[in-house]
């Protein structure tokens, strides 16, 4: 379980790096082989990064409360999302949501399978 813990905190750095610089390429390479969703419906990075970030630069994505559940041959992982506007070094959080997902053991690596992100209402 710690080596899946670290290979998932890693992602979710690289994932949140490239939504909150808008680096659509980087996020694109990230999530390739990985089913994202956002509001339970297929999501390209752009989609992403326009829903989490609309005004990228000026806010940060966190992901925290990370709960591993394992199973036979995968490992399910839950987190809240937390949207913080950082204009004028008054930070504020203007969202907050879900996000869960699957990594599949390989026979060498864990795979990145799948990624959904559910705001709260």
């Amino acid at each position: 379980m710690p080596a899946a813990r670290h290979y998932i905190e890693n992602l979710l750095a690289a994932f949140n790096l490239a939504v909150g610089t808008g680096n659509t390429e980087a996020l694109a390479i990230l999530t390739q082989n990985v089913a994202v969703t956002l509001q339970s419906m297929a999501a390209e990075p752009t989609d992403v990064i326009s829903f989490l970030t609309p005004d990228y630069g000026k806010a940060i994505q966190t992901i925290t409360n990370l709960s591993l559940t394992p199973e036979e041959s995968c490992v399910h992982y839950t987190g809240t999302y937390q949207i913080w506007m950082i204009e004028d070094r008054k930070p504020a959080c203007a969202a907050l949501g879900h996000v869960q997902g699957t990594l599949e053991a390989g026979p060498q690596v864990w795979r990145w399978v799948r990624h959904s992100i559910t705001p709260l209402p």
